[in-house]
C-alpha cells in the first residue's frame, strides 16, 4: 500500500467536511477553505499562480503543505 498523506490526517471513521469558497476580491486566485461540521477550519486549498497544469496545494490549519494535486488534462487523439 502506498501512503500519500501523513498518518496524522487519517481517521478510523468518516469525517464530514465542507468546502467553502472565499468570497470577495481577495479570491481572484480561487482559494478555498475546508471546514468540519462545527465550522472549524481543517484545511486550505490554494492555487499556484502561473501553473501550466492548474496545480493546487492543500495546506493544514497551520499553513503546512499536505499535498499537491492538479486537474487531469484530457487529450483527444484523431487517427487518420
Amino acid at each position: 500500500m502506498m501512503v500519500v498523506v501523513d498518518a496524522q490526517f487519517i481517521e478510523p471513521y468518516t469525517v464530514d467536511l465542507a468546502v467553502q469558497r472565499k468570497s470577495g476580491v481577495a479570491n481572484l486566485s480561487g482559494n478555498f477553505t475546508i471546514i468540519d461540521v462545527k465550522g472549524n477550519m481543517m484545511f486550505k486549498i490554494k492555487d499556484t499562480l502561473f501553473s501550466f497544469h492548474d496545480r493546487h496545494i492543500l495546506y493544514d490549519a497551520n499553513d503546512k503543505p499536505v499535498l499537491t494535486f492538479k486537474k487531469k488534462v484530457f487529450y483527444i487523439y484523431l487517427f487518420e
